[in-house]
């Protein structure tokens, strides 16, 4: 046909050779029972073999010139390709050798498919006989392409391979710097899976082999095994590290990590003469971490984890590329350019959408923390000014206090004059109710300017040695008439102990407390002492009233906070 590409995959016969019983000094005869390949499931894969599979095929040209071409095996792993084609003039097969093997001896040029030179006759026919070893999966995809075609096929190939690459070379440096930047282990583990899908696709696409280890070309499968397990344990540690499963989802993580270490382990099997056992621990392995980011990219969606949509995305993808290809690898579809380029597609895309993933969380994440500190600093200015408010509204009870105490002191000065005058005795009511009201006014100055020093944050303790007694004393003096009036008794203990203490703060603070007790007791009595212990000083008020239940002591020290027993008013 006059046509410049002809696959050519489903046209081919086969034949297995389990005994290495044939060469190609010696092929295999007519009868030896070749099979069309489009007749085995999956066009020609036949999963994990050691030994020699066989393939015929003869060409037949209706051109009215002899043609170039190029009979081209797209599989950069095959072990070993040994081509012989045979014409009708009766010469002897011209004998090629390609594969990974022939170009590690140096019998082969290195290139990242096999594209061995092909001359089809003017009208006539051309028998094709190809010996392929793997020791992987045997997939021989052969197409045929003329020399234009496929010099256009191959360039073109290896422009989108360099963008790939290039693509992914560049988001690894991008997001490397960002890790050295920020310090954070999300950007490490994407660099570390980014590196295992670099030197992954290296291998499949035989850029592995050809550029960067070509010493090693022989080793392009272990080389792939390592950077599978490398780049699954990475991918696992991102989902934990990105999703912040650590503090939402710690059962999950534990998970997530023991997978990981369990990949990781893999590797030392894959330098071990392990054979089909590694398979047999890979497959499940690589099956439970699948079901597990799934999971966690569920879960992160589900509680609104900051890009956990885009993360669910780019695995999803990745995951369905890799179906298609597990699929492919058993036999069960074709394969065909689509699901064999899928990864390829599904790894860039993945690549693409985890590196807008991490931007959207720095950036969602940056947003946070400006609205924090915009409603912190909100916040601050709020008490400042609530702040201001307090210390002028207290500066004002200050003053006005300062100011009172004036009048009040010259009120008092009056009174005295009158208990000296010779007609107080005709006055002592009056001025014993005078006397009364300075002192209530008095107390009563004394109680709000301790508040206005507490509201100030002024109070700083004097701390002197004094007798108790002389505090029990003025105590006494100032509540025992109170509760006489009640008709309580009353009683206030003497002592000969010292204390040190601010004696101003410890009368107010017992002032308070008696106070209290004479206020909500009916009946009985208050009694005040002070006791003698080894750490110091017990001063107690007891008194015969309601009292505080057990769930009403939590709110003692709040302010205008009654016990059940207090009546409406007090």
């Amino acid at each position: 046909a006059d046509t410049t590409h002809l696959p050519l995959t489903d046209r081919l016969e086969y034949l297995a050779d389990t005994g290495h019983r044939w060469s190609l000094q010696t092929p295999p005869p007519a009868d030896a029972g070749w099979r069309p390949l489009a007749a085995h499931a999956g066009g020609g894969n036949f999963g994990h073999v050691k030994h020699a599979v066989w393939f015929r095929l003869t060409i037949d040209s209706a051109l009215d010139r002899p043609t170039d071409w190029r009979w081209v095996v797209d599989h950069p792993l095959l072990t070993s390709i040994e081509l012989a084609v045979s014409g009708a003039d009766g010469q002897p097969p011209r004998v090629q050798v390609a594969g990974v093997a022939a170009m590690a001896r140096g019998d082969a040029p290195r290139q990242r498919a096999a594209a061995l030179p092909l001359q089809a006759p003017a009208r006539g026919s051309v028998q094709v006989l190809m010996r392929v070893g793997s020791e992987g999966v045997l997939r021989v995809p052969v197409h045929l392409y003329s020399e234009a075609a496929w010099a256009d096929h191959d360039r073109w190939l290896h422009t989108v391979l360099g963008a790939y690459f290039g693509l992914i070379a560049g988001l690894l440096a991008y997001n490397g710097v960002l890790w050295l930047r920020l310090r954070d282990a999300s950007y490490g583990h994407y660099v570390g899976f980014g590196l295992g899908i670099a030197v992954y696709q290296l291998g499949s696409t035989g850029l592995g082999a050809v550029h960067a280890w070509p010493g090693a070309m022989a080793h392009s499968t272990l080389i792939m095994a390592v950077a599978s397990a490398w780049f699954a344990a990475f991918g696992l540690l991102f989902t934990d590290r990105f999703l912040r499963l650590r503090d939402t989802a710690p059962r999950l993580s534990r998970w997530l990590r023991a997978s990981a270490l369990a990949c990781l382990a893999t590797l030392l099997l894959t330098f071990l003469p392990a054979g089909d056992f590694i398979r047999w621990v890979l497959l499940p392995l690589a099956v439970w971490g699948v079901g597990l980011v799934v999971v966690a990219g569920v879960l992160g969606c589900w509680r609104r984890v900051p890009a956990a949509p885009i993360f669910l995305l780019g695995w999803s993808g990745l995951m369905v590329a890799g179906l298609m290809r597990a699929v492919m690898a058993q036999g069960w579809v074709s394969a065909d350019s689509l699901p064999y380029h899928a990864l390829l597609i599904a790894t860039a895309a993945e690549m693409v959408l985890l590196s807008f993933a991490l931007a959207d969380r720095i950036r969602l994440e940056r947003r946070a923390r400006t609205a924090a500190e915009i409603n912190g600093a909100a916040e601050q200015a709020a008490r400042q000014v609530a702040q201001e408010a307090l210390d002028e509204r207290t500066r004002f009870v200050a003053a006005v206090m300062h100011d009172l105490q004036q009048p009040l002191y010259a009120l008092s000065l009056a009174t005295q004059s009158l208990e000296r005058h010779p007609a107080a005795a005709s006055l002592e009511a009056p001025l014993a109710q005078m006397n009364s009201a300075i002192g209530s006014a008095g107390r009563l100055l004394s109680s709000m300017t301790m508040m206005v020093r507490l509201d100030r944050a002024s109070v700083t303790p004097d701390i002197v040695a004094f007798s108790m007694q002389d505090l029990i004393e003025r105590l006494d003096a100032l509540f025992a008439p109170l509760a006489r009036q009640r008709g309580l008794q009353w009683r206030a203990n003497p002592t000969l102990a010292r204390v040190q203490s601010d004696p101003d703060l410890l009368e107010r603070m017992l002032s308070n407390l008696i106070a209290n007790a004479i206020r909500y007791t009916e009946q009985g009595g208050v009694l005040v002492t002070c006791r003698s212990r080894q750490a110091g000083l017990l001063v107690q008020v007891w008194d015969t009233g309601p009292g505080l239940d057990g769930d009403d002591v939590d709110g003692l020290f709040e302010e205008h906070v009654r016990g059940p027993g207090a009546q409406p008013g007090d």
